[in-house]
């Protein structure tokens, strides 16, 4: 059985006409509908001075969303089809960031920043109780300074994010792609689409850089990045 896909066909024109019709204001439209996935629009504010209206995209059930300004006077209508149909899609990167952002693999590397970052935090603590420094402002100051600057396990984070990109909602992607028949985002999508085996890669490389920082060796390098007073 086919995957369920229904893509609607809106008609702005109606909607730019009538947006003073109070009717419409709470009306949301359905973009777009894909297995569990479904897509709106909604008019959202209505800009007297700038003779403007401004529509918002969003996810069905998240708060993942955008909003595009449509200019009364002087914006073709196809032009806001095309900005539709480019926020769709950022809507859609959004989305899958806070899907990857719920796998267990994601979740592990951050709790090892978290560790990471309460380590480096009470080795610059430790520093300046030794000093005998204790105004809150400074100490502050330098501990946010110092974790910022030795802290590494973000890096993967960002890695890990990216090497999920549009590979955890692929045929998503491919289907947006298809019924708008954007050829650049499909390049873009399959250009992206990559090796799974990465991903281990990066959670092995964390987990060998958790057992670093409980050895004697990790302690003292991170001391010898401490900054004088």
């Amino acid at each position: 059985m086919l995957p369920e896909l229904k893509v609607y066909k809106i008609d702005y024109e109606f909607i730019i006409k009538n947006y003073l019709d109070k009717h419409l204001w709470q009306k949301v439209w359905t973009l777009l509908v894909y297995r569990e996935h479904e897509f709106t629009i909604n008019l959202y504010k209505i800009d007297t001075k700038n003779n403007c209206i401004e529509f918002e995209i969003k996810k069905k059930g998240t708060w993942n969303r955008e909003f595009i300004t449509y200019n009364l006077d002087n914006t073709p209508l196809k032009v806001l089809i095309k900005e539709i149909n480019g926020a769709l899609f950022r809507v859609m990167v959004k989305y899958e960031e806070e899907c990857v952002e719920k796998t267990t693999g994601y979740r592990t590397l951050a709790d090892t920043r978290d560790e990471e970052r309460n380590l480096l935090r009470n080795i610059a603590t430790q520093f300046l109780d030794e000093q005998g420094i204790t105004c809150d402002e400074i100490r502050e100051a330098y501990i946010d300074r110092y974790v910022d600057r030795n802290e590494m396990v973000w890096r993967k984070l960002d890695e890990y994010k990216s090497t999920y990109k549009f590979n955890l909602l692929t045929d998503l992607f491919l289907v947006y792609c298809k019924i708008t028949n954007d050829q650049v985002r499909l390049q873009t999508v399959k250009a992206h689409v990559s090796d799974k085996s990465k991903l281990a890669i990066i959670e092995a490389e964390v987990e060998a850089f958790m057992e670093q920082m409980n050895t004697m060796e990790y302690i003292t390098e991170m001391e010898s990045q401490l900054e004088s007073l």
